[in-house]
């Protein structure tokens, strides 16, 4: 009996597939270009609108719909979330996740081409002092350089506004000389310090880890007052003009990267967070520019009217 129910849900799977691709080919189009291993899964979905009661005039909507909720969870690398869907909620499943706004806003869309004009003014300032001076007025609101998942957290405002100020009055009770030039922020499930040295000078590894490990410490002291936060990692982050004295040795670089790792400190030169932001923005690109062209696609599916001299 299960090798039956199985067989013949492969059956009606396979049929309402092919409904659905003979009665609209801007569907099929959109099929035929899918990967091997992706048209399974697609496939279940316009299988179960197949055997959903959906009146005819209704399922070219729903087919854009599932298009959309297939793009969507794509993207978010959530396609697992296919294996629940079945007749009885097809409805619910397409009307919740299949709404353009939501796949633009996955796809960054409309914050890449921001994030890229901030990428380019660094790359049109060429000295050192001038990347330090643009990072000075956009790094601290814009962690995402850092890292595309660092949002601005501003639910935290308060409580970085508060360790902002009392961290520096706790390294003063250390040493009045220490230069305090630094800036907290909490975000990305950490609490991240973040330092800019002057794009001129040249530090050991060892100068960079004794400041921001007292940075650390502050920030440590100042949260025990909150448990919750506590818990919570706090990173250091040194963004330099010009990489740490013998590391340009890249033996020597990797030995130093590995023992600042445990205690959570990274090195940064302003020319390796501009490629690297690039970098990780280009995929973001690739997927602004297929969403543009979903829409269309969208369109071609929701309105396709067969000729009324084919067979069809």
């Amino acid at each position: 009996m299960k090798h039956i129910w199985t067989e013949t849900n492969k059956l009606k799977e396979k049929k309402g597939l092919e409904n659905a691709l003979k009665d609209n080919p801007p569907l099929n189009e959109w099929y035929e270009n899918l990967s091997r291993n992706l048209k399974p899964r697609a496939a279940k979905i316009f299988a179960e609108i197949d055997k959903a009661s959906i009146d005819e005039g209704s399922k070219k909507g729903f087919y854009a719909n599932g298009v959309l909720a297939f793009e969507r969870l794509k993207m978010s690398e959530s396609l697992e979330l296919l294996d629940k869907v079945d007749e009885t909620n097809i409805d619910e499943f397409l009307s919740f996740l299949a709404d353009l706004d939501s796949i633009e806003a996955a796809s960054y869309s409309e914050i890449v081409n921001e994030r890229l004009r901030v990428i380019q003014k660094f790359h049109q300032d060429v000295s050192d002092d001038a990347k330090e001076r643009v990072l000075q007025e956009f790094i601290y609101d814009h962690l995402w350089l850092l890292d595309p998942a660092w949002e601005r957290a501003t639910q935290y405002k308060h409580m970085e506004e508060r360790i902002q100020e009392a961290v520096p009055q706790e390294l003063e009770k250390f040493s009045s000389t220490l230069r305090i030039d630094i800036r907290y922020r909490r975000i990305g499930g950490a609490h991240v310090i973040l330092e800019l040295k002057r794009g001129s000078r040249r530090l050991r590894k060892t100068e960079i880890e004794e400041q921001l490990m007292k940075y650390i410490g502050a920030v440590k002291r100042e949260l025990k007052k909150d448990a919750e936060q506590s818990k919570l990692p706090v990173e250091g982050i040194c963004l330099v003009g010009k990489l740490p004295i013998g590391w340009e040795d890249d033996s020597e670089r990797s030995l130093d990267e590995e023992s600042l790792r445990p205690r959570r400190i990274r090195i940064m030169t302003y020319d390796e967070l501009i490629n690297n932001a690039e970098s990780a923005y280009a995929k973001f690109l690739e997927v602004t520019n297929n969403t543009e062209s979903l829409q269309a696609l969208l369109d071609r599916i929701r309105n396709y009217m067969p000729d009324e001299n084919s067979d069809e």
